[in-house]
């Protein structure tokens, strides 16, 4: 006989990632194989927008510091009327309230989803958050797991390595195509090529490494573009425009924001970058969700 549960997803990311396109994309196919699904995520993001575009059963909670007794409270009584199976939490501000207020909703089976190998410190309550509040913990990566077992001594009944995973296209839009379309979206002549990078534009994925390192070929190669395509914050898309405008190629780089499908992106750029940093030897990654999707594009 199939068990079905009901499984609550929450984040406080604002972005569409790797994170947030696995959860989008496990709780879909969750949901068609008839399991319950509700996101809790900031109600402007993509992947609140995406959940209750779909159809699944969403909640607004904006997870600020500010509001931390009020959502706790909010979370707490949304758990003991929805009585979930199972509560899974996805970054760090969402985790410290929901799995506090799922443990006081007597919810039994509550996990803490770990998507980045960056290292977690050994305080009292990450202790407290990942050896009792959480019934078991979930990363992307056996990095990970090992530093985790290590810093808070959890048993490989605790925590349990699950790499990131993507959804292939079946079919990819020609190259020159893909080519063709984004240069258009540029305003740009048709002749021009692409570097690109996919993702969260952020300083932990190595934005400015990218412009720094497009500055020391763009005079060889003047008929490329380097292009982002992902969302940030206007204060980070805005110091990223300033050194390109310092290194003076602003002209040559451009911003265009998250898009929902990124498949024509990846077919339009000659090369795809990835400079995710490393903080004294500590992998910021676990599993990329850009370079599985490289990989998927080229095996279509």
């Amino acid at each position: 006989m199939l068990s079905y549960y009901k499984i609550i997803h929450t984040t406080c990311h604002t972005q569409w990632g790797g994170l947030e396109k696995r959860i989008f994309n496990e709780s879909v196919w969750m949901s068609q194989k008839g399991h319950a699904i509700i996101i809790v995520a900031p109600s402007n993001s993509v992947l609140f927008l995406n959940a209750k575009e779909y159809g699944l059963k969403t909640y607004a909670v904006d997870f600020k510091r500010l509001n931390t007794l009020k959502d706790y409270r909010f979370l707490k009584t949304l758990f003991r009327n929805e009585k979930p199976d199972i509560v899974n939490t996805h970054g760090n501000e969402d985790s410290r309230i929901s799995l506090l207020a799922a443990r006081h909703a007597s919810v039994g089976c509550r996990i803490l989803s770990r998507h980045i190998s960056a290292h977690v410190r050994p305080s009292w309550f990450n202790r407290y958050l990942y050896k009792i509040l959480a019934t078991y913990v979930f990363t992307t990566a056996d990095y990970t797991t090992r530093h985790l077992q290590k810093v808070f001594k959890l048993t490989e009944k605790q925590i349990f390595s699950m790499p990131s995973g993507i959804i292939p296209p079946s079919t990819l839009m020609d190259k020159d195509d893909a080519r063709t379309l984004l240069a258009t979206e540029l305003n740009l002549d048709s002749t021009v090529r692409f570097i690109g990078f996919v993702g969260r534009v952020s300083d932990a994925k190595g934005a400015d490494t990218i412009i720094n390192a497009f500055e020391k070929i763009a005079s060889q190669m003047p008929a490329h573009h380097l292009v982002f395509v992902g969302d940030s914050s206007p204060e980070y898309f805005s110091f990223l425009a300033e050194l390109a405008r310092q290194k003076q190629i602003s002209h040559n780089v451009h911003f265009v924001g998250s898009k929902k499908e990124v498949w024509s992106y990846y077919r339009a750029f000659d090369c795809n970058i990835l400079a995710s940093k490393n903080n004294k030897g500590i992998p910021f990654e676990g599993v990329p969700q850009a370079v599985l999707e490289e990989i998927g594009r080229a095996h279509v």
